[in-house]
């Protein structure tokens, strides 16, 4: 009887010990949230001396849209897109730009382009910009056709001088003018690294960025805790958010793509917002999600949507025989009498767990 007490005295000890630490820890935790690019962040983080404000944040997110989003009229990305030169010189402060087309084009090249974000004329026919649908026809999705590809001969990005590396001036030399960027499919992502660069400089080693659903992780929380990320359930229409999956992430971001919520239908059938570049068409196949794992959000994001363009056995493919990438996967696919099928890579399985219905 003594010992069975001695027992609960020490689990009632511990318990309070733990109950103790995690209220040191909410006490610690401080978070950060708002809106921009047309959706919302959220960012939860542990500082070591000086705190971050919502204002700097909001400033990093409000310059980086002023360069990437098609969104906004007087951005650089806009006025790339809606000139009549085919070479033009600009100036690239901040280098978000150049970043993104140098990226783009390692995820294009490696994916043969699956990823390719010159599909702006697309997007906007098939009624996924901020324009407003075309009538689609063969026809009009050939003569777009013309303006897809990230290859060098279609686009070529050099910097004005080549003797001052620090010169921010760039040369954007397109083949044809109707060739237009759209970095929806990347740009969010990049947007949670350079937030995460900017805490890091803080040296913040302790925190969680979302930014429109991607993810970025450090550290861990100060008891030792792991960060740990929800993966949605492919349900369409749903009023409340479901879990598919808990992923456990450290020192790593995490992008999901999906088709299930972003799409319309005309005539009887449904069209998704995933284009494939090769086609011009939106994909056709049972691959409802992609989520990536990977040292760099912009990679994480961009190859989340290249998996959406491949579906899942092209997907499955993919990374059998790109184990160098070091990604790790979680795809959902569409089985029969509605219920999922789910594959995942081999390293991912020792940190995610998958829920039940």
């Amino acid at each position: 009887m003594k010992k069975l007490v001695y027992l609960i005295a020490i689990i009632g000890l511990a318990s309070c010990q733990q109950q103790t630490q995690q209220n040191k820890e909410d006490e610690q935790k401080l978070t950060i949230q708002g809106e921009a690019q047309g959706t919302t962040y959220s960012i939860v983080y542990y500082p070591k001396s000086d705190t971050i404000t919502k204002h700097e944040v909001d400033s990093i997110l409000a310059d980086i849209d002023l360069s990437l989003s098609t969104w906004e009229p007087a951005s650089l990305i806009s006025t790339l897109n809606n000139s009549d030169s085919t070479e033009i010189v600009f100036e690239d402060y901040n280098g978000y730009f150049t970043d993104m087309v140098r990226y783009s084009r390692e995820v294009y090249n490696v994916t043969e382009g699956a990823f390719d974000p010159t599909v702006g004329p697309l997007v906007n026919a098939w009624g996924f910009g901020f324009k407003n649908r075309d009538e689609i026809t063969p026809e009009k999705i050939d003569s777009l056709m013309q303006y897809v590809g990230l290859s060098y001969d279609n686009i070529r990005l050099t910097r004005f001088d080549d003797r001052n590396t620090i010169d921010p001036k760039r040369i954007l030399v397109k083949a044809k003018k109707g060739i237009q960027f759209d970095f929806n499919a990347i740009a969010q992502g990049y947007s949670v690294d350079v937030l995460g660069n900017y805490f890091d400089l803080k040296n913040v080693d302790s925190y969680l960025i979302e930014v429109g659903g991607e993810m970025k992780a450090k550290g861990t929380k100060p008891s030792g805790v792991l960060w740990k990320v929800g993966i949605d359930k492919p349900v369409e229409n749903a009023e409340e958010r479901k879990l598919s999956a808990i992923v456990e992430v450290k020192n790593e971001a995490v992008a999901t793509s999906g088709n299930y919520r972003k799409f319309y239908v005309k005539d009887g059938e449904k069209y998704a917002h995933t284009l494939d570049p090769k086609t011009g068409y939106p994909v056709k196949h049972n691959l409802l999600s992609a989520t990536v794992l990977a040292d760099e959000c912009w990679k994480a994001d961009a190859f989340a949507t290249a998996f959406m363009v491949m579906g899942t056995e092209r997907a499955i493919k993919f990374l059998e025989s790109h184990k160098d990438l070091g990604l790790e996967v979680y795809l959902i696919s569409a089985a029969e009498n509605e219920s999922y099928e789910t594959y995942i890579t081999e390293s991912l399985k020792k940190k995610i767990e998958e829920l039940s219905e």
